[in-house]
């Protein structure tokens, strides 16, 4: 074969082979690297994987030129054709096709006007294989650049600011009803000032909840404490009530006991007004503050609706479960108040009004 054929088939054939390569390539660089990528950014949300290691991911993309050649191959251009080519695109009269099987120096002349007129070998066409690889790449490379937030985002703030406020309003009730001493007073406040601060940088989203959790316990804890005191009161007060008039002694001691055990829990706010002048440092009646029989009664069924009305309150705010607590006839509390079966024996000189 002459020298013009032979080098025209095989810049023809590189070029072509050339072309099959990159575009495979391109189109394995874009799986391989859309893949890489992918794992990248999975390794660094999930398992917080460094920077530097997840960088390994992207070693499947080295073997984008291996994969490419073994796909191109069967794509690569031959001297037939080649010479096919050329001849259909120079008027498709068989010559070169004839000159490369048969070799004959008598088809040279021929050959040579054909190929004076073939066509150039066309150019490669780079720009779709350059913005297939370009995409892939830059994948690639913002999932391994781009910030990863070492902070998983929590709940919306909404849920937060409703979980303080739902707090606020029992620790206000509580307040409300309660005279905590200075202490217990000081801890909740700051205890309350912490959770609000937490909410707001909500680096723990977690540990945030289960704060609001152990505080409404304690809250609820200090709720359960008065209710175990008010119904303490409530028995003292119903035998106050209920003895007024047979053993005024024995009303006025538990209507004593009664008052005394509030004011030492901080109820004092089931106190009536007639006793608002309490010391509550002595506790029990203020001296010289005298009570008759009726007294004794009408105090003691006013200290009784206040405490009941203290119970509701509490329960309104969610800090007591009042689900089957009977609360009756005034000073009925539950079992109390039945008092029926209770023997008392009252000494002739009480029942005489003598000390």
């Amino acid at each position: 074969m002459r020298p013009e054929i032979d080098g025209t088939l095989k810049r023809l054939q590189r070029r072509a082979s050339l072309a099959a390569w990159l575009g495979e390539g391109s189109h394995h660089l874009l799986v391989a690297a859309l893949a890489a990528g992918s794992a990248v950014l999975l390794a660094r949300l999930l398992v917080d994987l460094p920077t530097a290691r997840a960088a390994l991911f992207l070693g499947l993309v080295a073997l984008v030129p291996l994969t490419a050649w073994q796909r191109a191959r069967s794509r690569f251009l031959s001297r037939e054709g080649a010479a096919t080519w050329l001849d259909l695109r120079s008027g498709a009269t068989g010559t070169l096709v004839t000159a490369l099987e048969v070799g004959d120096e008598r088809w040279a002349e021929r050959t040579r006007e054909v190929l004076a007129r073939a066509p150039e070998v066309p150019g490669l066409r780079l720009a779709p294989a350059v913005g297939r690889a370009a995409t892939g790449v830059g994948f690639a490379l913002l999932a391994l650049l781009v910030p990863i937030p070492r902070t998983i985002a929590g709940p919306p703030p909404a849920i937060f600011d409703a979980s303080l406020e739902a707090l606020q309003e029992k620790l206000a009730t509580l307040e409300e009803e309660i005279v905590f001493d200075e202490e217990t007073a000081q801890e909740l406040e700051e205890r309350m000032e912490r959770l609000e601060k937490e909410a707001l940088a909500s680096e723990n989203p977690e540990a945030t909840f289960e704060a609001i959790d152990e505080m409404t316990k304690r809250l609820e804890e200090e709720a359960l404490e008065a209710q175990e005191a008010i119904e303490t009161a409530s028995e003292s007060l119903a035998i106050a009530s209920s003895f007024a008039e047979e053993n005024p002694a024995l009303a006025e001691e538990k209507m004593n006991e009664a008052i005394e055990k509030l004011a030492k829990e901080g109820l004092t706010a089931a106190l009536p007004e007639d006793l608002a002048e309490l010391d509550l440092d002595a506790l029990g009646l203020p001296e010289g503050f005298e009570l008759d029989p009726e007294k004794i009664a009408e105090l003691s069924e006013e200290m009784q609706e206040l405490l009941k009305e203290m119970l509701e309150h509490l329960g309104e705010a969610g800090l007591l479960d009042l689900e089957g607590l009977e609360w009756g006839e005034f000073g009925e509390l539950g079992e109390i108040g039945d008092l029926s079966e209770l023997e008392f024996e009252v000494c002739e000189d009480c029942k005489n009004g003598e000390p």
